[in-house]
């Protein structure tokens, strides 16, 4: 009995939160678009901090879930602490802080939580989950924040010319008050034996949880490749905001593409249900190629025809490939890690997938204007090209005898040394 029920308030936990979260935060880069529609400079930032702080601290996080079996204490609290953070909002309203600058405050505030509740989160999967439910439950998961992502921007957009800013503030914290009851009421029968904090120090913990990814030859793969096409992902999507001067329509065109791209990711979790096997397959690599493309098309289409609708199906196609891939990345790391690590792994996903994302949000804004349409054709190739090579990769079996591999001693050196100044 326990096991269903813990089903249904990690799933409900899980999506109220993510409902609440894309609720703030497209009606925030809607405002601050609008609030600078000429640079995309003060978006970066925002979409970068949380970023940034990711990177600082998913491993940390990632080890000290590892520490304990009571990972669902570990969310419990951190989604409680950013209801508040997120009601906040509402008393720095009243300073005479700029509203950007306000946003961008407590969006790091929430990114802070976030590095220690993402890897425990993602590990609650494994512990209350049976292991051959894993998959399907990760893609009806997978197709309900689709769903979300389908109807939030509209739903936003209404919300905000009916309620006001002020009551998307409202909803999102209490999407994350509603999740931490829901994990509050999870039970298991058993608990997972774990090392203790007596027996552990965070930086030997995180320099563990680095050694034993790097013997996951095929993980390790897909990591590197994910992190590498982020960079160019940081980049579509700091520009699609911008939309709205790219094409002329009665419903802002970034609300119309970001209900497309989660129709896409909803179909794509649809048809990952029946066709994910084997997570390390080199399929993996062609639906990102596939992902790719279509970005390229969707440039093409906006240079030759500036059709909303043509563009529309392009960005569906484009997620719904996206979404494959991710479904089955995760899946993978939830099978096959072993439960003494899962904590660290997820940190290290999170920490590396992101790693590239500022960079490429500075870089992006940097180089191209908001009413360019070229970074789309740069942005598709990219992706395109990195997945290309990481098959390759993959088939020829290089990066299973790479040397990173085999000098463990003085790589595991090296990164005991940078975490002993990356902890101080």
């Amino acid at each position: 009995m326990n096991k269903k029920n813990n089903k249904k308030f990690l799933f409900v936990g899980t999506t109220t939160t993510i409902f609440g979260n894309k609720i703030f935060d497209f009606a925030n880069n809607f405002l601050i678009s609008k609030i600078s529609p000429t640079t995309s400079f003060v978006l970066a930032l925002y979409q970068s901090s949380e970023l940034i702080i990711s990177i600082l601290l998913n491993l940390i996080g990632g080890a000290i879930s590892d520490f304990t079996s009571k990972k669902n204490k570990i969310v419990i609290i951190s989604d409680f602490l950013s209801g508040i953070f997120v009601l906040s909002i509402l008393f720095m309203q009243r300073t005479s802080l700029p509203m950007s600058a306000v946003i961008i405050s407590v969006n790091i505030l929430l990114s802070i939580i976030s590095s220690f509740n993402a890897p425990s989160a993602k590990a609650l999967i494994k512990h209350y989950i049976d292991k051959d439910e894993i998959s399907k439950f990760n893609s009806c998961l997978q197709i309900a924040i689709q769903i979300i992502k389908v109807i939030t921007p509209i739903f936003t957009i209404s919300l905000i010319k009916v309620i006001g800013y002020t009551n998307i503030i409202l909803i999102n914290a209490f999407t994350f008050f509603l999740s931490s009851f829901c994990e509050y009421n999870l039970k298991s029968d058993e608990e997972i034996q774990f090392k203790s904090k007596s027996e552990k120090k965070i930086i030997k913990n995180i320099v563990e949880g680095i050694k034993y990814l790097l013997q996951q030859k095929k993980i390790l793969n897909l990591i590197v490749t994910s992190s590498l096409v982020n960079f160019f992902l940081a980049g579509y999507n700091l520009f699609l905001p911008y939309s709205r001067n790219l094409f002329e329509s009665s419903i802002d065109p970034y609300a119309i593409f970001l209900s497309a791209e989660a129709a896409g990711g909803m179909i794509g979790g649809i048809i990952a249900l029946k066709i994910i096997s084997s997570n390390y397959s080199r399929k993996s690599y062609d639906f990102l190629i596939l992902s790719g493309l279509f970005i390229v098309l969707y440039y093409f289409v906006m240079k030759l025809f500036k059709n909303i609708i043509i563009a529309m199906i392009c960005i569906v196609l484009f997620n719904l490939f996206l979404t494959i891939y991710n479904i089955s990345f995760f899946t993978g790391i939830n099978e096959d890690v072993d439960s003494n690590y899962i904590g660290r792994i997820f940190s290290i996903v999170f920490t590396a997938a992101l790693a590239f994302m500022p960079i490429g949000s500075f870089v992006f804004s940097w180089a191209f204007s908001v009413k360019s349409m070229n970074q789309y054709l740069f942005i598709g190739i990219g992706v395109v090209a990195i997945s290309m090579v990481a098959k390759k990769i993959y088939i020829k079996g290089w990066f299973t005898n790479s040397r990173i591999i085999k000098i463990k001693p003085r790589m595991y050196w090296i990164i005991n040394t940078f975490l002993v100044f990356y902890w101080k």
